[in-house]
């Protein structure tokens, strides 16, 4: 009971971590916590392999391909530092090697589809060793909401993943016929995970909480 309380703590403690840019819906974690990770690419450059704006990753840095079918756009849409994918964006994360049952992957993105495709959406899949389940469906945190002050093209959604047990890395592909401008990913280890039912709740009730506080 007092691993779980603990746990609870740490995740509940995440709805006051810093923010940064487009880092609006932070995890239900404590960032800077044992067994997290914190890595954010703003793409300010035409790097293929660009390293992450904002890194908190004891365990190693992480490792980022994009390849895409178009050019980076030093501007595009109102905002700075963007890649057309068409192709994938392919992102390895390192984790703690101390075995834990859970491993929580949450992800947010900032994009918008591209000229002509008005109907593309993110396609994300997480792959590693264990047993990769989607928390939260495409009925509840996959739908888009729009980046307060973007404009109508800009986009932003978050994900939440669980991987059984945990991996030493886990790999994040991101692809479709979007335009990306942010992405931020936060991991982390844990012993114990609650119900998928309390999970839930957590997690919405931590990100209306969060909303609410900002606006207020």
């Amino acid at each position: 009971m007092k691993c779980k309380l603990v746990i609870l703590m740490v995740l509940l403690s995440g709805m006051f971590s810093a923010v940064y840019a487009d880092d609006i819906n932070p995890p239900i974690w404590q960032r800077g916590a044992e067994g997290a990770t914190y890595q954010q690419w703003e793409y300010s450059t035409d790097d293929t392999t660009p390293a992450p704006e904002f890194l908190d990753n004891p365990y190693g840095a992480p490792q980022s391909t994009v390849i895409p079918i178009g050019s980076w756009e030093s501007s595009w849409g109102g905002r700075n530092g963007v890649w057309p994918l068409s192709g994938v964006t392919v992102n390895d994360i390192p984790n703690s090697p101390v075995e834990n049952p859970y491993k929580w992957v949450w992800i947010q993105l900032t994009w918008a589809a591209e000229e002509g495709q008005p109907g593309a959406l993110p396609c994300i899949s997480v792959t590693a060793e264990g047993i990769v389940t989607s928390l939260w469906q495409e009925d509840q945190l996959l739908e888009p909401t729009n980046v307060p002050g973007a404009g109508e093209y800009w986009h932003h959604t978050t994900y939440l993943y669980r991987i059984e047990p945990n991996p030493r890395e886990e790999t994040i592909t991101i692809g479709s016929a979007i335009m990306v401008d942010e992405l931020v990913i936060d991991t982390l280890c844990a012993e114990y995970i609650p119900e998928p039912a309390t999970l839930s709740l957590i997690g919405f009730g931590g990100v209306v909480l969060l909303r609410r506080l900002r606006r207020g």
